[in-house]
């Protein structure tokens, strides 16, 4: 059904009924007392802010603020260390209470604008009573090639400014639009593929569909980075081997040096900030998803043991 909030709590009541039913089995003449645990783990961003109840916040494992974790400072503030934000600092325990202790008479939350330090993005009371701590390794491919195609439209057209919105660019809007079309032309014509268009099988969203990016981040990556000026290219091509590299890890099964990868991980945000810069601020605004696999990556596979979350 849709992802409503009432369904939600139904399809939440029926994981707890069953996480409390004690099935036996019996096997060889032997039984066996079953317990039954469950994790949420196939379920998008949307679904799991609805189901956390942080349907305000920037990232759903840790607290920081979107402008931070995208290199910006406010006035007076020291430079952003990113690894200040690479620890997931989030439970739904702290959500639960951070809920009682700001929830009105009537059981919802006060919004005002400005209050992310207090409220750290919660909306409404969590529905569910695990952990949502992770991110789907097929959502990091698509969401990162959808990244990277948004970093090389600005690159190409000249406009820092991170936004799609005519209104907000004003006269860019049309040299924001012409550098799209001549990049999706580019990449028809050099790959035979067709990306950041709808889905022709009318199955809704998109043709940046799992096959597509991982051909576009592999075996075609230098096309994508011919489509920016040469003064980008050496920069946009470490980005993008850098982010392959990432998302193979984590999607793996093997066992990975979290410490080296959480290193790479940090270097590789830092270039992302850095490398882009229109040397007045920091205009790159970093989706949350690409956010979570370069901040948080290493810790998930951490918490597995040291292994990587692939299937």
């Amino acid at each position: 059904g849709k992802e409503e909030l009432r369904n939600l709590r139904d399809i939440a009541n029926t994981v707890r009924e069953r996480c409390t039913m004690q099935p036996v089995a019996h096997v060889g003449g032997k039984t066996f007392n079953l317990t039954l645990d469950s994790t949420l783990s196939m379920i998008d961003s949307k679904m799991r802010g609805l189901l956390s109840g942080l349907g305000g916040a920037y990232c759903l494992l840790c607290t920081v603020k979107k402008e931070t974790a995208c290199g910006r400072k406010e006035e007076g503030e020291e430079d952003v260390n990113v690894e200040s934000f690479f620890t997931i600092n989030r439970s739904v325990q702290q959500t639960k209470a951070d809920f009682e202790r700001l929830k009105k008479d009537d059981g919802t939350i006060k919004i005002k604008r400005g209050d992310y330090d207090e409220r750290k993005g919660l909306t409404q009371e969590p529905v569910v009573d695990i952990d949502l701590n992770t991110v789907s390794p097929l959502h990091c491919l698509m969401r990162s090639f959808e990244f990277i195609l948004l970093l090389i439209y600005h690159l190409k057209s000249g406009v820092l400014q991170w936004t799609e919105s005519s209104l907000n660019m004003g006269r860019s809007h049309q040299f924001y639009c012409n550098a799209k079309l001549e990049v999706k032309a580019l990449v028809k014509a050099k790959t035979g593929i067709t990306v950041d268009a709808a889905d022709p099988t009318g199955k809704g969203g998109t043709t940046n569909k799992g096959d597509v990016c991982k051909r576009m981040l592999t075996h075609h990556r230098e096309v994508l980075v011919s489509c920016v000026g040469t003064r980008y290219q050496e920069k946009m091509r470490e980005l993008i081997s850098r982010v392959w590299i990432i998302i193979s890890v984590y999607n793996t099964t093997n066992r990975v040096n979290v410490s080296e990868f959480k290193a790479f991980c940090i270097d590789t945000y830092n270039i992302l900030l850095d490398s882009f810069d229109n040397e007045v601020s920091k205009w790159i605004s970093i989706s949350p998803t690409v956010h979570a696999l370069l901040a948080h990556s290493w810790e998930l596979i951490q918490a597995n043991n040291d292994h990587g979350l692939g299937a």
